[in-house]
């Protein structure tokens, strides 16, 4: 008997193991990592004034220095479903296409005024008010970066 109590809690064990590596929330994302940056976005500025509105997006290539954000460039915006209490979430990606995996296919915005970026080469669309949620070939969503709102400036970080 009491080598099927052993058995038991060994079973047992491998299960509760095997759930707990795989109920993970850490995914590998297909973008390589990038050297560290920062980047404010003054919505007082005309370049970034459409962020006050909410399912707008801009893409940011360079900050004032002139070095590349992150590794193919930024989409930054405003969700257009608000957060708890009604509060407005902002949202940064990398403009990368997960799929293709390369700094020099970056997804385009679309002018549809609700928050879609479509990659030029597998036609991947990616949801940014969803996360950026792939539709199509790409099952990987695009790259988040951290966002900090100041008042009327977006700062983007990794």
């Amino acid at each position: 008997m009491t080598n099927m109590k052993f058995y038991r809690i060994i079973i047992l064990l491998t299960i509760f193991s095997c759930i707990i590596v795989g109920c993970s929330d850490d995914m590998e994302s297909s973008i390589p990592d990038v050297p560290k940056f920062r980047v404010e976005c003054d919505m007082r500025q005309a370049a970034y004034s459409s962020l006050n509105a909410p399912g707008q997006f801009v893409m940011v290539e360079k900050n004032s220095h002139g070095y590349k954000l992150g590794y193919a460039g930024l989409i930054v915006g405003q969700s257009a479903f608000p957060g708890f209490n009604n509060e407005k979430v902002f949202l940064a990606f990398d403009r990368a296409c997960p799929v293709e995996s390369n700094s020099n296919v970056a997804v385009d915005l679309v002018n549809d005024a609700v928050g879609t970026a479509i990659c030029p080469k597998c036609k991947t669309e990616y949801d940014l008010n969803n996360g950026g949620a792939p539709k199509g070939v790409g099952k990987e969503y695009l790259r988040k970066y951290s966002v900090v709102v100041r008042g009327d400036v977006i700062i983007v970080s990794n």
